[in-house]
């Protein structure tokens, strides 16, 4: 079939989504600081529309000697009380890095995200 220019060509697999939305977002060992604009503008509009739709996934090692998983942990409740679709792991084993559990649930997040 012909395809329309400059519309993107969907391969089987892929989510079938409008331009400009995502299917969903992952984070490894990071944190929001307090004064982050995504807190401040939690009532904009357009943030809005993203809190309750997209997925976000974040991920921490508990020994994490350089990011405290607490702050992560925290990053991930504060999203979940402002109506976002957080949700947190840690792994005990796994410092400031990629640990293999922690790749392998982000692994199964991305799949299911684009899983037909």
């Amino acid at each position: 079939p012909r395809q329309e220019k400059g519309t993107p060509r969907q391969e089987k697999g892929t989510p079938r989504q409008e331009k400009g939305t995502f299917a969903g977002c992952f984070v490894m060992s990071s944190y929001l600081h307090d004064d982050s604009l995504l807190y401040k503008n939690s009532e904009d509009q357009e943030v809005r529309s993203y809190r309750a739709s997209v997925p976000l996934f974040m991920t921490h090692g508990k020994v994490d000697s350089l990011i405290p998983a607490g702050w992560g942990e925290a990053t991930a409740s504060k999203l979940g009380n402002l109506g976002y679709k957080a949700s947190f792991k840690s792994f005990s084993r796994d410092d400031h890095e990629i640990g293999d559990e922690a790749l392998e649930e982000v692994l199964k997040f991305i799949f299911a995200r684009f899983s037909t």
